[in-house]
């Protein structure tokens, strides 16, 4: 939104939602907008090796979609940062402390370097 605009920036969240659309793509799949520049994709009866394999597609295809970033100092074009957690809940869980964990797992994505993907079994 800063470098190229609030259009700019809509075009780029909708593309990017479309990629993770396609790869979530199963009827009980859910791609959706986390805030901001965050999307989740929560995918039931998925293991912790399938959503890795996942991710690494989200990855890849956002990396197709050669976006141009509007900021030098974060690359040429938009990479994704990624928190993957898998988890089998049990009775009484806290879905919330799951999402904050992947949501942790996030940031540290972005803190070793960006364009990465964090896994954790939580």
């Amino acid at each position: 939104n800063d470098g190229r605009g609030h259009i700019a920036g809509d075009c780029c969240l909708k593309r990017i939602g479309g990629a993770l659309k396609a790869i979530g793509a199963r009827p009980r799949d859910i791609a959706a907008r986390y805030g901001g520049e965050e999307f989740v994709l929560l995918l039931p009866e998925t293991d912790a090796k399938a959503a890795l394999h996942l991710a690494e597609q989200v990855q890849q295809a956002i990396a197709d979609l050669a976006i141009t970033h509007g900021h030098g100092h974060a690359g040429a074009v938009v990479t994704a940062s990624i928190g993957v957690g898998t988890v089998l809940p049990a009775r009484g869980s806290d879905s919330a402390s799951f999402v904050e964990a992947v949501d942790r797992l996030l940031y540290t994505a972005k803190q070793n370097g960006r364009d990465r993907i964090e896994a954790a079994r939580l």
